[in-house]
């Protein structure tokens, strides 16, 4: 069993091979290879077990060590690939004959437009973790990477996020206790598609924040966090602070003028006007809050603390939403 990286299709792909050979030099001091860095060395054969990780027919496994030359050569190959279909997907997968469901592996999936697909996605793809960092919810199943590349739709939106699958922690429809809702959220920015299992109760509040400040990737919670429930109120209860671990999606919103930019953890970025911005942030935050509202009313804990940050939670909301 190995790691492998693969290209899948619904139209036969081409393998693909170096026009001559690069002979490795080994240095037996340092316990180095080389291959030479040429851009063309690198590999794609024929991969038959495609289907047993996507429902996509044709496929071809990459035989490579990563250099940004060669990751460009990859992107041109893909390029071509797409004027026979309209989406490839490239899979970073942990080759397995027969895996129990407890044991299924946890699908990281993205999308992309091929027109915003840099050298930076690949290297990402090629160093994703498998075994060694996995999913916090899950820990004892492998992460598997699919980054879904299509070709440039001009009437996309530029920003869009939506949420579906809603529950609570126990995994109920309805939890009177539980303070915080969770499900997959699904954001897109630009042509790059994001889907993360989230506390989305605690993105749609940080989504109201960002429309009057800025939002810095990795300075506070994520906007896509795997954990939402640590609320932190001021004195005032006007205002809350989120606190979660270090797992989940994020991205930057800086404002500029009557427009916002977003840029995403991977580079591509976007510009949306404030007001389109604004709407999408309030059709997700009313959504979230219609979720709330079909519940059984909650049951505050005895606990002062977490009473107050609940209560600023939802004053902050209210605020920002009405504002």
């Amino acid at each position: 069993m190995s790691v492998c990286t693969f290209i899948a299709s619904d139209h036969p792909l081409t393998e693909a091979a170096p026009v001559r050979d690069y002979p490795n030099k080994i240095n037996i001091d340092t316990g180095t290879i080389d291959d030479g860095g040429a851009d063309d060395n690198y590999f794609l054969y024929l991969f038959e077990d495609v289907r047993d990780y996507t429902d996509k027919k044709y496929g071809v496994y990459l035989e490579w060590d990563y250099t940004e030359g060669r990751a460009k050569q990859l992107i041109a190959y893909m390029k071509n690939a797409l004027q026979d279909t309209a989406s490839i997907e490239l899979w970073h997968v942990w080759l397995m004959d027969y895996y129990e469901w407890e044991d299924r592996p946890v699908i990281h999936k993205q999308t992309i437009c091929i027109d915003e697909l840099t050298a930076k996605h690949i290297r990402e793809m090629d160093e994703a973790e498998i075994w060694n960092t996995p999913d916090k919810m899950y820990p004892d199943r492998p992460s598997f990477y699919c980054l879904e590349i299509k070709k440039h739709d001009s009437g996309r939106r530029h920003f869009s996020i939506d949420a579906e699958n809603l529950y609570w922690i126990d995994g109920s429809a309805d939890d009177p206790e539980d303070l915080c809702l969770h499900g997959l959220a699904m954001a897109c920015i630009g042509g790059e598609r994001l889907e993360y299992d989230c506390t989305v109760s605690a993105t749609a509040l940080y989504l109201l924040k960002t429309l009057t400040e800025d939002h810095i990737i990795h300075e506070d919670i994520q906007m896509l966090p795997c954990c939402g429930h640590f609320y932190v109120p001021d004195n005032a209860l006007e205002n809350v602070y989120i606190s979660g671990c270090g797992n989940g999606i994020d991205w930057t919103v800086k404002h500029n003028g009557r427009n916002v930019i977003l840029i995403s953890e991977s580079g591509t970025e976007t510009t949306v006007s404030l007001e389109e911005y604004r709407q999408e942030v309030y059709r997700f935050a009313d959504k979230i809050e219609r979720y709330y509202q079909s519940c059984s009313p909650k049951i505050l804990p005895d606990d002062p603390f977490t009473r107050d940050g609940y209560t600023a939670f939802w004053n902050e909301w209210h605020r920002r939403r009405n504002a």
